[in-house]
Parts: structure tokens; sequence; C-alpha cells
């Protein structure tokens, strides 16, 4: 065996050292990310703030009151993200339909009210109380208790963020 041969044995085990030792770490750190959860929505500068009582803006325009706890969420169906959202918001609905009641506001031109989309999911298309509440950005959420006080907001840009404001809303009933 000449010194080439050695070198390449010490390099090839050095290198599946390496190797090995890249694995543990990044394997250490999807566990280390799988516990710590998801991250909450985003909060945002504009639009309505936490404990600001929307209940007469939201009345005004939807022609009902807030009487229960409401998840709103704004989008467009000319976004990608918000179509995502609306489909995860359906399934969060299943689990979390009897806690709080989901509310879809879309930007749509014609204004008016369409159906239920399952149970107590209304859809509404109302690009008027987006900008009367003076949100910018979309997808967003808003978390409302029963007498109309935003609870929390953010952008919401995936499941975790919507199931965030469902669980902080649920979490100041206690």
């Amino acid at each position: 065996m000449n010194i080439i041969e050695v070198w390449l044995i010490i390099l090839s085990l050095i290198v599946a050292i390496l190797m090995y030792v890249i694995f543990v770490v990044v394997r250490q750190v999807g566990i280390l990310l799988n516990h710590t959860g998801p991250v909450g929505a985003r909060a945002t500068s504009n639009g309505p703030r936490v404990g600001e009582n929307i209940s007469n803006q939201v009345k005004d325009l939807l022609g009902h009151e807030i009487t229960s706890n409401t998840l709103m969420i704004f989008g467009a169906s000319s976004c990608a993200v918000c179509a995502s959202i609306k489909k995860a918001a359906l399934s969060l609905h299943k689990h979390w339909g009897n806690t709080c009641k989901f509310m879809m506001v879309y930007d749509d031109s014609d204004e008016g009210r369409q159906a239920p989309l399952q149970g107590d999911f209304d859809f509404f298309n109302r690009a008027m109380l987006r900008h009367g509440l003076d949100i910018k950005s979309l997808p967003v959420g808003i978390a409302l208790n029963s007498a109309g006080y935003v609870v929390a907001q953010g952008l919401v840009n995936d499941v975790s963020n919507v199931e965030s404001l469902i669980e902080t809303l649920v979490d100041q009933e206690r």
C-alpha cells in the first residue's frame, strides 16, 4: 500500500464521519422545530388593532351583529394564497366550528352574500368592509369575541396561522 492509498482511506473516513455529523445535526434541528410548533399569524400595523371594537363597522356592512366568537378571513379570488387559506379554513371548521363562527370576506366586485359554505361558515363579497377596516394586505385573519372586540389579527399564509388565531380566541375565553 502506497502513501496515496493511505491518504485516500483516511480522507474517505473523514468525509464519512462529517456526513454522519451533518445528518445528526439536521435531524436534531428538525426535532427542535417540531417541538416548537407552528408560528402564529404575523401581526400587521394596518387594520383594526387588538382590543378595538369593530362591531358597528361589521354590522353596517354585513347587515348583522357579531353575536358569537367569529374568525373573519379577508381574501380575494385572484389571490392564490387566499385560495389555499380558504381550503385550510374549511378543514379547520370541521374541528373548530363549534368554538367560533367562520366568515370569509372577499373583494370580488359583485357585492352580496353567498350561501354558507359549510354549516356556520359564511362567505361574503364585501370589498367595502376591508377598506373600512383599513386592511391593506391579503390574506388577513381577524378573531373577534362575541362583543365584537378584536382579540387577535394578522397575515395568514398557511393553516397554522389561521389556527393560531382560533387558539388565541379560545384561550381568551378561559
